[in-house]
């Protein structure tokens, strides 16, 4: 998954640590203007002391901090480290000038357009359309850690950028992997899969198995196929594991543990699991659209509790979502929720079936139509 494989390759952090650490210049006469202060306070590595000191000289300059901060970040005869803190501080500001980001994205010292993405990432998700551009070009940047960076950021929000990265030849195989990986994961996630010319749906796990449904019928006006589900892990030969289940806006009812030995699929809405190694069933009894649980060994899924016709043709239906080991132990409800199927949106098929885990940087959210907004999950230690 996206976190961990950051985390094992560690190169983001680390490069980018480095490169940002920097070493103080020779102390040289202190400056007495605004403008001079600010960038002898910045010109350092962020540490609690620089936190207590800019904080300070903020309190002091009040308003003018808007005008400060761009105005030496944008400043490229200023010290590289003072102008990538500075870029920084700003993302902590609540008016983001993506003016100035779209500027520092293209300086010169990969310290500043490093710390661009840093800034433009948490923010992203509400100005996807300014940021999107910025992170795009990290991904092409010379300089390996900052490409880390830039894939570290945009995560994924974007799976035709991922894709394009991974095509590109010049891009670092260990990125291009990274990348990759993330692809499969929002998939897994929920994210729809792009119909093979056949209309196959085909999707490989972070694991490596590879899962695929051949549409025997099409319901194009609901986005829905049904066809029989085969999966084979690495180097294996495709097993038949369902002969019909229902794929709802291209997302494969199906869920593969980290190691690749179990899967959790829906089938004739109930879940069951099967040990890709010993060929054995376990059904875990009523339920839909099962996904994995972020950074754990459990998957969750909808059971639904009870459904209510509502005069204006949709229908409220209340589900109770379970958590559930791939492997030995017993389903646990964690939540419950309302959906309502709108007899507009896919034939009132629950949205149930394409919800989509989000990573929120905090925590991890399930999101879709029908009222499910952002409903947070449990974190992976919870």
């Amino acid at each position: 998954m996206t976190r961990g494989i950051f985390q094992a390759a560690s190169f983001a952090a680390v490069s980018f640590a480095l490169a940002c650490a920097g070493q103080a210049e020779p102390e040289a006469a202190v400056p007495t203007d605004p403008a001079g202060r600010l960038e002898a306070i910045l010109a350092t590595p962020i540490t609690l002391e620089q936190d207590s000191i800019y904080a300070a000289f903020a309190a002091e300059q009040g308003a003018d901090m808007m005008l400060l901060l761009p105005a030496l970040a944008v400043n490229r005869e200023a010290d590289p480290l003072a102008r990538a803190n500075a870029v920084l501080r700003m993302a902590a500001h609540p008016v983001h000038d993506f003016e100035v980001f779209r500027f520092t994205i293209e300086d010169p010292d990969p310290r500043v357009r490093g710390a661009t993405l840093a800034a433009v990432g948490p923010i992203a998700t509400h100005r996807w359309d300014d940021a999107l551009p910025i992170l795009a070009k990290g991904l092409v940047d010379p300089v390996v850690g900052v490409q880390a960076k830039a894939l570290q950021e945009l995560r994924d929000r974007d799976l035709e950028v991922l894709r394009f990265y991974v095509a590109n030849e010049l891009s670092p195989p260990e990125l291009r992997e990274i990348a990759l990986q993330t692809i499969r994961n929002a998939h897994a996630w929920g994210e729809p899969v792009e119909p093979e010319p056949d209309g196959t749906l085909r999707r490989v796990t972070p694991a490596g198995v590879e899962l695929a449904v051949r549409p025997a019928r099409s319901f194009p006006e609901f986005d829905l196929v049904i066809g029989p589900l085969s999966a084979a892990r690495p180097n294996a030969t495709p097993r038949l594991l369902a002969d019909s289940i229902e794929v709802v806006n291209r997302v494969i009812p199906a869920v593969a543990d980290p190691a690749g030995r179990y899967l959790a699929l829906e089938r004739a809405r109930r879940i069951e699991v099967h040990d890709l190694e010993d060929g054995t069933v376990r059904s875990i009894g009523p339920g839909i659209a099962p996904r994995p649980m972020p950074f754990t060994t459990d998957f969750f899924f909808f059971r639904e509790l009870r459904r209510t016709d509502v005069p204006d043709g949709s229908t409220r239906l209340v589900y109770e979502m379970v958590r559930a080991p791939f492997g030995a132990g017993e389903p646990m409800p964690f939540d419950t929720v309302t959906i309502v199927a709108d007899p507009g949106v896919r034939g009132k098929l629950s949205p149930a079936r394409w919800a989509r885990i989000r990573d929120w940087g905090a925590r991890f959210v399930i999101d879709s139509d029908g009222g499910l907004r952002n409903r947070p999950l449990p974190m992976p230690l919870q």
